[in-house]
């Protein structure tokens, strides 16, 4: 307190003489006045939870809402030996009950003497009870309840708390203190506390600025609904900010020359100075100017408000050529104002917060890093900039590891040996002998993929041709000198950076969706073989199959197409969305025909949500679009190769002798049986 202008001298305590310390007990039992109370009197009791190294050891205690306080005034109340110990009479604690003051949904207007109960504390000593009844009690009542009393009575308590907070000071019955949110001890062994210093500050919670700040938020686009909703939250809550400070490096402030720009304040400057640092810099020492020959004793304030703020030229007030002041202002026109800001997910409530209101970006830098030069030195320029690009996306954490960039360099240059191979095949006539083994590069599934199900059939040179076309392509903002190469070596004339962006025909849907169909299905069926070559109880060794029987069903059966019709109605009706499973157990089994396969129906009704969720409505149709049987057949070959067997027999659920398992087969979903 004496640090925050509470004492006479700053960061100076004059005690009463004789009473410089005294023990917490001496003044347990005094009477006290505790404001808005509608206890004329109350007394300090004891409470063994309270923190005495954190403020005055002293706290007003809210038995009607704080589970602790109430825990610590029951104990009083049921403990004579307790009292007794600290000379507490029980005129100080018999009389005094919880006084509702807010009403809390589903709790009450007696919140903690409702979770005290629920939760069965017996007393103040009961730690992991009692932190589960505050998280349930503290941010509901905080969020959602409503003052019973007083003047703000019917208010929401979030509301009501910063108008009763201020009637406390003015009416001086409190006044504003701060302290860390938990210890901090310096770099000097010596504990911090909070100081008021003279210091600048920006008003974030300014009413105007927060709306401004919620309409420009709007306008982004933030990729992830958490992104945003946590940009929201913070502009809500921001108030003012320290934007200065006393030592250190920095910019002065502008009209107060003694302070300091804050370093995150000066982000907003320092970003801005970087568009046109390149031409203004020369060596590290300051003896060989920049690449405009500028001196920074030329350089003023009219001359940075042409530069930044689209200020007319006054060849009066600005000692430069305007040729030269123009190459700075169009440097800084090209990245200004910015169209798009990347950063991590823990500066969402600082730092990018900040840039909507100020309307600039910040950025910081902090922890291990690697220069540009020595990080292209190792990964090469493009490898670096795959790496970045695929260091996180949304709110995830951005992790740039060795390992990663490694493997991206081995994928570049996999890429380029393919591409000549492939070409050097095409034009020898040689697709079908090229090695498909050699250059593994997991990164092109989709490629890996096709060149798998070829087996031992050719390869479309067409087909290759274009995708490394569109490789190349979408590849080049990224890594543009690896496209070019590429680009190159397919026989392209022209340079890949003066292209467009590849033009795609419609995909089509059916197609797609039968790729993926027997991508899936071929895994099952692999796993299905290992299952049988390695059972869990080896009566006997098991012999390798030569045979696989393959059961696919084109239509569900009846309690389960009215199963699918009702939940696709639920689907339609609530905006591609399905209802709770309890509502919906109810619906199902109200279905006269799907009360004897009561067992199953719940099953079946996730399995099919599980394949909405990857499919869409699609998988709410009664019948299969895609037709298995002839995907089986034309790929039998391949199968044959892949479940390494001599013999396949394709079978619907009508036509197959083993009704046990084509009792387990549903559309989409074929099942295999090995002998």
């Amino acid at each position: 307190m004496a640090f925050q202008d509470m004492t006479k001298e700053f960061a100076k305590v004059n005690f009463v003489k004789g009473l410089e310390s005294f023990k917490g007990s001496e003044i347990l039992g005094a009477p006290l006045k505790a404001p808005l109370s509608s206890y004329e009197r109350v007394y300090a009791l004891p409470m063994l939870t309270i923190k005495d190294d954190k403020g005055t050891g002293v706290v007003t205690s809210v038995p009607s809402d704080s589970p602790d306080d109430l825990a610590a005034l029951n104990d009083l109340k049921k403990k004579k030996p307790l009292r007794e110990k600290y000379g507490i009479i029980d005129e100080m604690v018999l009389p005094f009950e919880p006084i509702p003051i807010i009403n809390i949904p589903d709790i009450g207007d007696l919140a903690a003497v409702h979770m005290v109960q629920l939760l069965k504390i017996e007393s103040q000593n009961e730690k992991d009870k009692l932190e589960e009844a505050k998280s349930r009690v503290y941010l509901k009542g905080f969020y959602e309840g409503k003052m019973l009393v007083g003047k703000y009575k019917g208010m929401l308590t979030a509301d009501a708390k910063k108008l009763i907070h201020a009637d406390l000071v003015d009416s001086k019955e409190a006044m504003k203190y701060v302290e860390p949110e938990k210890k901090i001890i310096s770099r000097s062994g010596d504990e911090c506390v909070v100081a008021l210093c003279d210091q600048w500050y920006l008003n974030y919670g300014d009413v105007g600025w927060k709306k401004a700040a919620h309409a420009a938020l709007e306008k982004m686009e933030t990729y992830m609904p958490d992104v945003r909703n946590n940009l929201s939250k913070t502009i809500d809550w921001l108030h003012e900010y320290a934007c200065s400070r006393s030592y250190g490096l920095g910019s002065k402030v502008p009209w107060d020359e003694q302070y300091l720009i804050e370093s995150l304040s000066d982000s907003t400057i320092y970003n801005a100075y970087y568009t046109v640092s390149h031409l203004l810099q020369g060596s590290r020492d300051g003896k060989k100017r920049g690449p405009l020959g500028i001196r920074p004793e030329q350089l003023n304030d009219h001359i940075w408000d042409y530069i930044f703020r689209q200020k007319p030229y006054d060849p009066v007030r600005m000692p430069l050529d305007e040729r030269i002041l123009k190459k700075l202002k169009s440097e800084f026109e090209y990245w200004y104002p910015v169209s798009m800001r990347s950063s991590g997910k823990d500066l969402l409530t600082n730092h990018l917060t900040y840039m909507i209101f100020n309307h600039v970006a910040m950025s910081k830098s902090t922890g291990n890093f690697m220069t540009l030069y020595e990080a292209i030195e190792r990964f090469s320029a493009d490898g670096m900039r795959l790496t970045l690009a695929d260091a996180g996306d949304g709110t995830e954490d951005a992790n740039f590891t060795i390992a990663s960039a490694d493997a991206n360099i081995k994928r570049l240059y996999t890429l380029i040996e393919w591409s000549n191979e492939m070409m050097t095949s095409i034009e020898k006539g040689e697709l079908r002998e090229a090695s498909k083994a050699i250059y593994a590069d997991e990164i092109f599934k989709a490629r890996d993929f096709y060149r798998e199900i070829c087996g031992t059939d050719k390869m479309r040179s067409d087909l290759v041709q274009l995708y490394l076309e569109y490789q190349a392509l979408i590849l080049s903002p990224i890594c543009p000198h690896i496209a070019e190469q590429v680009w190159s070596i397919i026989g392209k004339k022209t340079l890949i950076v003066n292209e467009q962006w590849p033009a795609c025909d419609v995909a089509n849907p059916l197609i797609l969706d039968t790729a993926e169909f027997f991508k899936k299905t071929i895994h099952t069926f692999r796993l299905r073989l290992d299952e049988f070559l390695n059972p869990k109880k080896k009566k006997v060794a098991p012999v390798a199959p030569t045979k696989a029987i393959i059961i696919y069903s084109s239509k569900y059966p009846q309690w389960q197409q009215e199963i699918l019709v009702l939940l696709k109605k639920i689907y339609e009706e609530n905006n591609g969305d399905f209802i709770d499973n309890k509502e919906i157990t109810k619906m199902v089994m109200a279905i006269p025909v799907v009360k004897p396969k009561a067992k199953e129906a719940m099953p079946f009704v996730q399995f099919i949500k599980e394949k909405v969720a990857q499919r869409g409505i699609q998988a709410l149709d009664l019948i299969f679009n895609i037709d298995q049987r002839k995907v089986f057949e034309e790929m039998i070959e391949y199968l044959k190769g892949a479940l390494k067997i001599d013999d396949i027999v394709i079978e619907s659920v009508e036509e197959t002798s083993d009704q046990t398992l084509a009792s387990k087969v549903v559309p989409g979903t074929p099942l295999v049986n090995f002998s």
